[in-house]
């Protein structure tokens, strides 16, 4: 379902670890956050495409050789993190003729309004605050897109977590709706057959449901995407383009989700506990769907 995601890995203490997931530009680049960006600087990073789950001996890893993260994006502790979009640049092209690979479709228009739609999430991320490990098998789920005055709504008036290059999901019902969590950074924001946006933070206490998720509206950086990835490569492809390739996908992924409070690489978690000995912070429940052999 998700062929052009991508798993990414940092190496540490001699481990490779799963970071955050990305979105396949074209054969050479892919997108991500730019908190994400700011692990790879001195580590040795690669990413995985063409399997859902992740160390798939059967995957294809390419190193990575070059960040470029948005020049307005500042990060870190107690900056904005408006403009969470990187590009990068891989040290190989990626097979494109794999049948579990494929370059992934973007809005046409930078003026759009998702409000009431129904979008899909994916990710690797933990599925609840009582998880202890990342999901091996991609995640996803539903999730209903909300306008960003609803989202500025349910945000504290003093807060600046939501951009105006942002979009916001969520559901106002409460705690039982899927949403992303720690690990789900850099998955992508499905409707229908585009990626609208990239996973990037949000509004709550690790993973819970029931507080709006925020992602890069990639429809606002479109331009910037182009010009940055075109320097090398073929052009990126927008919806209403034919693929240049068929593709099936061998797995189906799932969803977790990400927190503000917690480091930056994040997965989209759905929940889906019934725990019975709480750790700390608060549940999150949700019905994610996994994909798995």
């Amino acid at each position: 379902m998700f062929p052009y995601q991508v798993a990414i890995f940092v190496e540490i203490l001699g481990y490779q670890i799963f970071d955050c997931g990305g979105i396949i530009i074209n054969e050479n680049f892919f997108l991500t956050p730019a908190h994400c960006c700011d692990d790879f600087q001195t580590r040795t990073v690669k990413i995985q495409a063409g399997s859902t789950r992740l160390e798939d001996p059967d995957a294809v890893y390419i190193p990575v050789a070059e960040t470029r993260s948005h020049p307005l994006y500042v990060g870190g502790e107690g900056n904005s993190s408006c403009h969470d979009i990187c590009v990068v640049k891989l040290a190989e092209s990626i097979p494109m003729g794999n049948p579990n690979i494929a370059i992934a479709n973007f809005p046409t228009s930078s003026d759009t309004n998702y409000d009431g739609e129904i979008a899909v999430v994916s990710g690797w991320g933990l599925h609840d605050n009582y998880s202890e490990t990342i999901s091996q098998d991609l995640q996803y789920a539903s999730i209903p897109l909300l306008s960003s005055q609803t989202c500025r709504q349910l945000f504290n008036a003093e807060s600046e977590l939501f951009c105006e290059k942002d979009i916001c999901t969520g559901d106002q019902v409460g705690s039982n709706a899927p949403t992303v969590c720690v690990g789900d950074s850099g998955g992508p924001l499905t409707l229908e057959d585009t990626v609208i946006g990239i996973v990037s933070r949000n509004d709550g206490p690790m993973c819970m449901g029931g507080t709006p998720a925020i992602y890069t509206d990639i429809s606002k950086y479109m331009e910037w995407v182009h010009e940055t990835a075109k320097r090398e490569g073929p052009p990126v492809r927008v919806s209403g383009q034919p693929p240049d390739i068929q593709f099936t996908v061998a797995h189906p992924p799932a969803v977790k989700r990400r927190s503000l409070q917690l480091p930056a690489r994040a997965v989209l978690g759905l929940s889906n506990p019934q725990p019975t000995k709480p750790r700390s912070g608060h549940l999150i429940v949700g019905a994610p769907q996994q994909l798995g052999d």
